[in-house]
């Protein structure tokens, strides 16, 4: 001792154990909410809440637009809104732990009052989602009843909860979407121009030549996605047919 045995690891190999793709990306779409807390009856106000939702999964956060005065406020009015304003994609790296956040909040000019929130785990979906690829594997006369009612998705009404929440429910949709290479097949299917339909992964690995000025302090890198020159490979999501 001491004693070592060097194991060339190849690039690319290295590359997958530091920089992980994620398992696939979980689509949330907040469809609609019912019955919500009328925040704005106290105090002598006679107007209605101004709901909006917060989705989260893991670090990453996304906000739909807020609908005034609707304590039953409708998202999915293809006449109002677009689907990037209350469907979102979230990467998700840990299927079986990962969990999807989603609160209600009434917008205020001060701070915003909490009108409830639910939460739903990634497996619940990514198992609805494979299940369903299984039946599609069957024969006719190997499926069952209960076989007919899976969708491989996610849509249903929840119950919000919280400190001194007692009422309110949002609807949800959600779709596990499984990463597919684009060189597998020609990608010419029509897609709504408001929905994603590549994942692209960003990984920095370092950051050489700073000023000395920076020596010991904490750096952080910020990216931004611009319009490309050249062409890039890409990944497609293929979300389940239904």
């Amino acid at each position: 001792m001491p004693n070592r045995i060097d194991v060339p690891i190849a690039t690319l190999e290295t590359n997958m154990l530091h920089f992980r793709l994620p398992e696939g990306v979980v689509r949330v779409a907040v469809v609609q909410a019912s019955n919500l807390h009328n925040m704005d009856s106290r105090f002598l106000l006679q107007g209605k809440s101004d709901p909006y939702a917060r989705v989260k999964v893991g670090s990453q956060e996304e906000t739909t637009v807020t609908i005034d005065s609707n304590l039953n406020p409708i998202w999915a009015n293809k006449d109002e809104y677009t689907p990037s304003q209350y469907i979102f994609d979230f990467p998700v790296h840990d299927v079986v732990n990962q969990q999807i956040n989603v609160e209600l909040w009434d917008k205020d000019n001060d701070a915003d009052d909490f009108l409830g929130e639910t939460k739903i785990f990634v497996s619940e979906v990514y198992n609805a989602y494979h299940r369903f690829k299984e039946i599609e594997e069957k024969t006719e006369e190997e499926r069952t009843a209960e076989d007919s009612e899976e969708k491989g998705f996610i849509d249903k009404w929840f119950p919000l909860s919280g400190k001194e929440i007692r009422k309110g429910d949002v609807r949800l949709v959600i779709n596990w979407l499984a990463f597919k290479s684009d060189n597998e097949e020609k990608l010419n299917n029509k897609h709504h121009k408001h929905i994603n339909k590549y994942f692209l992964g960003v990984f920095i690995n370092s950051v050489n030549s700073l000023p000395d000025y920076v020596r010991g302090r904490q750096v952080s890198v910020e990216l931004q996605l611009r319009k490309p020159v050249y062409p890039f490979t890409t990944t497609v999501l293929q979300p389940l047919k239904h």
